[in-house]
């Protein structure tokens, strides 16, 4: 599961195999795994050599708890506008993650906006 959670960060989470009813949170930097970690008690483990440099293991119970949050959280209208307004690194990647989804749906379901990368942040 990938997520992009207002106030938090971006996350990558898998079952954790050693522990079923667990999962690993991966997170791209220490910043959004300490903001995780903040939010629900747990620790952050620092793994620079890994795809991911930090992860957090939690129950499912506790990330689910976390993602309804989140959720119930929602109090705006446009998920750009509102995330990472201070990060200016991470924003940009956001909006590449979200340019290549926006490219995914025209090409596969023929409709959308935004058919030229104007939308995109300069470099």
């Amino acid at each position: 599961m990938w997520v992009f959670v207002k106030d938090a960060g971006f996350f990558s989470a898998v079952e954790n195999h050693a522990d079923r009813l667990q999962v690993i949170v991966r997170a791209r930097c220490r910043q959004h795994a300490e903001a995780l970690a903040a939010k629900t008690k747990a620790v952050v483990e620092w793994t620079p050599d890994s795809d991911y440099c930090a992860r957090v293991i939690l129950p499912k119970t506790t990330w689910a708890d976390f993602l309804s949050d989140a959720a119930l959280g929602i109090s705006y209208n446009n998920v750009k506008g509102a995330i990472a307004n201070d990060d200016d690194a991470f924003r940009e990647a956001m909006f590449i993650c979200w340019a290549a989804m926006n490219d995914f749906q025209r090409e596969r379901e023929k409709v959308g906006a935004y058919s030229d990368k104007s939308h995109l942040p300069n470099k």
